[in-house]
């Protein structure tokens, strides 16, 4: 699942940085900001789902407490 976000949010990427390019050379400054807020915005949520959602899973040993004299 995790690939597949990446994926995902690298083709996203890839296709926002072309069209800030082009976007750019036709001097249209509020499609550049936009685009570029929007790649911030994808690199905050990258790093939230990488903290919050894509997570190292905690395997709790069946037992309970150990006992130590």
């Amino acid at each position: 699942m995790r690939y597949a976000y990446y994926l995902f949010g690298v083709l996203i990427l890839i296709a926002l940085v072309l069209e800030t390019g082009i976007e750019f050379r036709r001097h249209h400054l509020k499609h550049v900001a936009l685009a570029v807020a929007l790649i911030v915005l994808m690199a905050g949520l990258f790093v939230a789902a990488d903290q919050l959602v894509f997570t190292t899973p905690h395997i709790i040993e069946a037992g309970g407490a150990s006992t130590s004299s």
